[in-house]
């Protein structure tokens, strides 16, 4: 009897400890990477993180602010953007590609009309793990962005840098 009241209490709390690590996760995003002893952002995060987070504000910034789309860039996204369910992010704070890319890629989206809410985000440390210690499935490098069409395929995928013609061009190549 003993051990069905211990079972039934740990069936019954699981999903309260679940959240209450969740909820601890997300308000908790930075972490200090044993790899360098850095501070980095490390889980699930939002563009509102990323843009503000002592971690990421000063290249964020920076990087943002440097990139333009021409006007034929910028109209020819536009058409295409309605393609994108989604795009996941999967990032390193501490890389510097993912410190230039990052901020470029967002300002791309945000330019071609793609949603705040349509971009996901998940930082992992130097061994490509998530908080959960798990290795996202296929990501070997960072950044990777890989698009989400409306029927929940993959169309595409940027990994690390993108081609010499640039970062726009590769977006336009996926999606068109």
């Amino acid at each position: 009897m003993k051990k069905q009241i211990i079972i039934l209490s740990l069936l019954i709390s699981t999903p309260m400890f679940a959240q209450t690590i969740s909820e601890h996760l997300e308000a908790n995003p930075t972490y200090v990477d044993k790899a360098n002893y850095t501070t980095i952002l490390w889980g699930n995060v939002n563009l509102e993180t990323i843009k503000s987070s002592e971690v990421t504000k000063d290249w964020f910034d920076l990087y943002y602010a440097q990139y333009e789309l021409t006007d034929q860039q910028k109209s020819r996204l536009k058409t295409l953007v309605s393609k994108v369910k989604s795009v996941y992010v999967f990032m390193g704070t501490w890389c510097s590609d993912t410190q230039i890319q990052l901020p470029q890629f967002v300002h791309i989206l945000q330019d071609s009309g793609l949603q705040d809410q349509q971009m996901r985000f998940l930082a992992l440390d130097h061994e490509k793990l998530d908080r959960m210690k798990n290795t996202p499935q296929s990501i070997t490098r960072v950044p990777t962005m890989v698009f989400i069409g409306q029927d929940d395929n993959e169309l595409g995928r940027i990994v690390e840098n993108p081609s010499d013609k640039g970062l726009a061009h590769d977006i336009i190549s996926i999606l068109d």
